[in-house]
């Protein structure tokens, strides 16, 4: 039995509505790839670090092991939650724990796998396996983008320089391995779903007396919502209906939107089952986030498999961090722009989806148990290559 520590931040699906600082989409990924492990082959032990916004923001200032429940081989991370003192407390709380779990698991062989680069963390735990020799591995979803004050850009900086002194890496595209950590081992794992589908369920017939889009996701600045808006308002058809889900700073364009066009409905913030039904009720779903050369080259788009898994048309724009492979099973429009994005939409909306049963026989294959051999080889090819591949500290 191998002894895994995973760093990071993810807690249970109930647990999640007590932080609403927490990313929803972090937080499935990392349960996501805690259950890819394979528990025959490996022993999981979490040291988990409560996700809160820093105080004044946020109004806890001592995170202690008592915000979660008490579950086995999940250790708290605690700290406190007051800028810059919050770093050094992490730091020091992450090497403590460490220890511990290197002490109980003395007879075991170890690895450790850290979910995202934060400049804290990242000294506490070099340090810990510079003493030890224990490998590590980085599962990275993203890559900090500068820009946004001096903390984050130097975190931006901090991160890029580091990816490459792990071991090997699980990023959620090619390109952050191969721009930042080509020489690293790796097994790139853009998202998964946590089931097998049923291709004979999701072809149950709704029935609807309008044709229904639907988007459902964060309103922030990287949605690209005004252009998906914008290209529904071009669409000259009666019989249509936008239904939009979600909440971010850009809720006003839909509300606005929805004052001038009655055929937009928004639900704001609603649950991921309410999210889940809602796409499975659609007949097109939306991704309009457009390309940027950086974001979207370093993320993979989490909804894009929510909805291909309802069986479902699904229109995104090809973003670059999305794998070749979706090609077949996503509808692209000619050029970034709201008359492209329209045409799409009016084009496909009335089609029969004839790649259904292929889409979904795709996106069965991105269950994350069907992660494990991938994640089982190189967690053996990290460990018996004594730090060959990486940039020594």
């Amino acid at each position: 039995m191998i002894s895994i520590a995973f760093i990071g931040s993810c807690v249970e699906p109930e647990e999640i509505v007590a932080f609403p600082a927490a990313s929803i989409a972090g937080n499935k990924y990392q349960l996501g790839l805690l259950s890819a492990f394979d528990d025959g082959v490996f022993d999981i032990h979490q040291l988990i670090f409560p996700t809160f916004s820093v105080f004044p923001r946020g109004r806890k200032v001592f995170v202690t092991k008592t915000v979660l429940k008490k579950k086995k081989n999940r250790i708290i991370c605690g700290y406190i939650n007051i800028p810059f003192v919050k770093q050094v407390s992490c730091s020091f709380s992450l090497f403590r724990n460490l220890l511990l779990w290197n002490r109980k698991c003395k007879y075991e062989q170890k690895c450790i796998v850290m979910y995202n680069v934060y400049s804290y963390r990242d000294i506490a735990l070099r340090l810990f396996c510079k003493i030890t020799g224990i490998p590590r591995i980085l599962a990275i979803a993203d890559v900090t983008e500068k820009g946004y004050g001096f903390w984050k850009d130097y975190e931006c900086s901090y991160e890029k320089r580091h990816i490459k002194y792990y071991d090997g890496i699980i990023p959620i595209t090619d390109h952050i391995h191969n721009d930042y950590a080509p020489q690293l081992p790796y097994f790139r794992i853009e998202g998964g779903i946590p089931e097998k589908i049923n291709a004979r369920e999701q072809n149950e017939p709704i029935t609807r007396t309008k044709k229904t889009i639907v988007y459902t996701g964060s309103l922030n600045q990287y949605s690209s919502i005004e252009l998906l808006l914008e290209a529904f308002s071009k669409i000259n058809d009666q019989n249509l209906r936008l239904i939009v889900a979600g909440d971010g700073e850009r809720e006003n364009s839909v509300i606005d939107a929805m004052k001038l066009d009655t055929r937009i409905s928004f639900l704001g913030k609603i649950t991921n089952g309410e999210a889940i039904q809602l796409q499975h009720e659609a007949d097109v779903l939306v991704c309009p986030r457009i390309p940027d050369d950086f974001v979207t080259k370093y993320t993979f788009p989490s909804k894009i498999m929510e909805y291909l898994a309802t069986g479902n048309k699904v229109v995104a724009f090809h973003l670059q961090g999305i794998p070749q492979e979706y090609d077949a099973f996503l509808i692209y429009p000619e050029s970034i722009s709201a008359e492209a994005l329209a045409r799409a939409i009016v084009t496909i909306i009335d089609d029969d989806n004839n790649t259904r049963n292929r889409q979904i026989d795709f996106i069965n294959q991105k269950q994350w148990v069907c992660y494990s051999n991938g994640i089982t080889e190189l967690l053996y090819i990290v460990m018996n290559s004594n730090g060959k591949g990486r940039t020594h500290d």
